[in-house]
């Protein structure tokens, strides 16, 4: 037994913030960012939508795509690292909003990795007899923690995507899972937790909004991700050329490039996005698969990719025969 995608969904906020908005408050320009980054605008949510709000609409596009309905859903598990509260889980305050109560619910932080981490839960779950279809869902709004005063404003982006996964004696699934908690700095929202409680002080001192040290990410992420998409092709006996389509988190289009060439999987099968709507973190994957399966990029029996790397630091590959 293993799994299958048999539906996928995604949502953006409909706000559209461009290089050229930003440079006008923050020292940085859209040719620096177009050429370093690859990103062109990002959305950002409004001031009522929640990280729940865009899961649930993207989950609700995942259920349509499987031809389900919602109470067919056994359990939900949402990777995100902008929850909409500390407490609970925001994966529970989704299933109250979809309505199907009852199920499983909880949440995983493995920030931009996230959502490879989730769908390995998944899969290992649907091995239970009990458990017949699991929504995986990856959802952020990471405007509520950017400084828009710091040159990092650039990065990121808000958005949810979601799949519904089902067990299948057809389907073929294997997963590469890996952190380092040295690399816990070098990306780390401080405040918020038991070290910093959130305070006036922490507030003051934006403790509460999201810290990068570029490089070290940069040599992270180019070291990390080629290792795991090797391991994972070489224990399945597959090669560069066996990959359909890579489907990686969006984080820099350097680091895509340089990730395509060391594991020989060319550029224009790599799924690109982060254009239009740059690093949605936890949502970054599950955004781009639905966009590369809305496209017509993904045929039956294709060998689908998916990579990430994230805070903590943590890294993350899976791979999937894709079934339609």
């Amino acid at each position: 037994m293993s799994i299958i995608i048999t539906g996928t969904g995604s949502y953006l906020p409909v706000k559209i913030l461009t290089n050229y908005e930003i440079e006008k408050n923050c020292n940085t320009s859209n040719e620096w960012i177009k050429d370093k980054l690859g990103i062109l605008t990002r959305r950002i949510a409004s001031d009522t939508e929640l990280t729940s709000d865009l899961a649930y609409l993207a989950s609700m596009n995942a259920i349509k795509s499987a031809g389900i309905s919602v109470s067919d859903i056994d359990g939900i598990i949402v990777a995100t690292s902008t929850p909409d509260r500390p407490s609970p889980a925001t994966a529970c305050i989704l299933q109250d909003k979809l309505g199907c109560h009852g199920c499983f619910a909880f949440d995983i932080n493995a920030v931009c990795t996230g959502f490879i981490y989730a769908l390995s839960v998944a899969e290992s779950m649907l091995r239970n007899d009990s458990f017949n279809r699991i929504l995986v869902v990856g959802a952020e709004v990471y405007s509520r923690i950017t400084d828009w005063d710091s040159r990092n404003c650039v990065y990121f982006g808000d958005g949810a995507g979601a799949v519904i996964v089902e067990k299948s004696k057809d389907g073929f699934f294997d997963f590469d899972l890996g952190a380092d908690g040295r690399g816990k700095d070098y990306f780390t929202v401080p405040a918020g937790g038991s070290q910093f409680p959130s305070s006036k002080e922490t507030i003051d001192n934006k403790m509460h909004y999201f810290r990068m040290i570029g490089k070290e990410i940069f040599d992270f992420a180019t070291e990390k991700l080629p290792i795991s998409i090797g391991n994972i092709l070489l224990r399945n006996n597959l090669k560069p050329e066996n990959v359909s389509l890579m489907v990686p988190h969006q984080p820099n289009i350097n680091i895509l490039k340089i990730v395509s060439k060391k594991t020989n999987i060319p550029v224009d099968k790599v799924q690109i996005c982060l254009d239009k709507i740059g690093n949605t973190a936890g949502a970054s994957v599950p955004i781009a698969l639905d966009w590369a399966v809305k496209s017509g990029k993904i045929s039956n029996n294709d060998i689908i990719v998916m990579t990430a790397v994230g805070s903590g630091m943590t890294w993350g590959s899976a791979i999937i025969r894709w079934k339609s």
